[in-house]
């Protein structure tokens, strides 16, 4: 039987590729025993694990079933491409088209911020009172809107404190 030293020795070949077949039997019999030194312990784990992976049987069909798998995988991921490009074409056709409709309508545009032509300046003044009118009540209606959320925050916080006083006074 191998010392010690003479294992580590038989270790470092085979890690580094170095070692015979007689050699690795040597060390899967020495690591099979129970008595093995401390300092050994984890080499043991790895080496069993090693050794012992040469014992586990691959079914025969498992490399066709591999190969029909990737090569399923690869027809598959063809469609996927053209799709993307079919997508691609669409996108950028919509992205012309809307395009296309915007600058029409911006070179074809009616000036509706200019007065038309055809009223009267009466007209006009009219249709800036409106304007103002609007404006007006548009101002009013929001701040009136900023009023009615004050107010109702300032009820939610006083029902706070009552329902707080209510139970104050139950519990006593």
């Amino acid at each position: 039987m191998k010392t010690a030293e003479e294992i580590k020795k038989l270790i470092a070949l085979f890690y580094q590729g170095e070692t015979s077949a007689e050699q690795e039997k040597e060390l899967i019999e020495y690591f099979n025993q129970t008595d093995i030194s401390e300092d050994l312990k984890n080499e043991q784990v790895i080496l069993n694990t090693i050794f012992k992976k040469d014992l586990i049987k691959i079914p025969a069909e498992l490399e066709s079933r591999l190969i029909a798998r990737i090569d399923h995988l690869e027809i598959s991921s063809k469609p996927r491409i053209i799709a993307f490009q079919k997508r691609w074409i669409w996108t950028s056709l919509a992205a012309s088209f809307t395009l296309l409709i915007g600058i029409y309508f911006l070179f074809n545009k009616n000036f509706s911020d200019q007065p038309s032509k055809n009223l009267s300046q009466t007209d006009i003044e009219k249709i800036q009172k409106a304007q103002e009118a609007i404006i007006l009540i548009s101002k009013k209606y929001n701040k009136g809107l900023g009023q009615l959320s004050h107010s109702q925050q300032t009820i939610a916080y006083s029902n706070q404190i009552l329902k707080k006083s209510i139970n104050n006074f139950n519990q006593q």
